[in-house]
């Protein structure tokens, strides 16, 4: 949304959209190599399956609308932006740390 909101307010919503989306998909493709899977046991895999079937058992898998399909090269701009806030992430997980003490 920010990056949609800084782009110049004459441009079609089309245009708008398919930049946006260009944008997400170059952060995206960025992050995607910085992100570590996280270890699970069995055990909460299997409590995060039966969680996931009794919230929403009617889940199912689809496709989202291909809305770059039709980029012109000055829109690829919006891709490149996204790929260089992309790398501008860093991801940490917090494991086994000690909880501090609250001030009063």
């Amino acid at each position: 949304n920010t990056y949609i909101s800084s782009l110049n307010k004459r441009l079609k919503r089309a245009t708008k959209i398919r930049r946006g989306d260009l944008y997400a998909q170059g952060w995206v493709q960025a992050v995607s190599h910085k992100v570590v899977t996280h270890k699970r046991s069995a055990a909460e895999r299997l409590a995060m399956a039966s969680y996931k079937e009794k919230r929403w058992p009617n889940l199912v898998t689809t496709r989202g609308r291909d809305r770059t399909s039709k980029a012109r090269s000055h829109d690829l701009q919006a891709k490149l932006q996204g790929l260089i806030d992309g790398d501008k992430v860093d991801f940490h997980q917090g494991v086994h740390g000690t909880k501090r003490a609250a001030l009063h």
